[in-house]
């Protein structure tokens, strides 16, 4: 699915596949439990405090923008979209974004193409940063760069979503897709759990990005063979 030109009816597929997927492995869920507080709590039957909170939440003053890099089918902004934020989609897979901006129509969403190495955004020009599914296809050296960019362009926090290499998870997908029609969702998904970083690797690949340096970062497991990389900025 990588590859610049893939016959658009199986990718479409497979984005579906994917997205299904992704929610039915927790990976929403992943997203959800890391969003700061305001924006958790919209629309997603979370009352309207943080955990452990005994205040009432005060209202932000002006909605905040939400970056979702590598965004594929563009599930999670259409997933945000009705909760009062900016969102904006990027992906650097020509077809997913054609695919991404047919299937969100009339949703408050800008899509732009862009790479997750070089953002074109100002440093802390943007409130959270998202990233899910994506760090596993780079190499080590890319995927130091891509943290490194996410990091810059995050005024109050990113969200790094990503697999946990597993022979468990590796036999849990494989299952899961044995029985898809679609080759794609097939040979990607039991690969791209091949390709996964473990939480050790991520962190040094956090470290070798500077986020430490320019901020302060935390690893944390989720169900299902998920992990997650919550930076936020100094």
């Amino acid at each position: 699915m990588d590859q610049p030109h893939v016959e658009e009816g199986e990718l479409a597929t497979d984005l579906r596949n994917l997205a299904w997927i992704n929610r039915l492995l927790g990976g929403i869920a992943v997203i959800r439990a890391h969003l700061p507080g305001e924006v958790r709590g919209q629309g997603s039957g979370v009352r309207g405090q943080g955990v452990g909170s005994k205040s009432p939440l005060t209202p932000h003053p002006s909605p905040l923008t939400v970056l979702d890099v590598a965004t594929g089918g563009g599930d999670i902004p259409r997933w945000l979209a009705r909760r009062r934020v900016e969102l904006i989609a990027g992906d650097l897979h020509p077809q997913m974004l054609q695919l991404a901006r047919k299937w969100s129509a009339g949703l408050p969403i800008r899509f732009i193409r862009c790479d997750a190495r070089r953002l074109p955004f100002r440093d802390r020009s943007v409130d959270v940063v998202l990233c899910s599914l994506m760090l596993h296809h780079l190499t080590e050296a890319d995927a130091v760069q891509a943290l490194r960019e996410l990091g810059r362009v995050a005024r109050r926090r990113l969200i790094v979503n990503d697999l946990r290499r597993s022979r468990v998870a590796y036999v849990l997908i494989w299952l899961i897709t044995r029985f898809s029609r679609n080759r794609l969702t097939r040979c990607d998904s039991p690969a791209s759990v091949e390709r996964a970083f473990t939480p050790a690797e991520l962190e040094s690949l956090a470290r070798a990005a500077g986020l430490d340096r320019q901020g302060s970062f935390r690893l944390y497991r989720h169900l299902y063979y998920r992990m997650a990389l919550v930076y936020e900025p100094k």
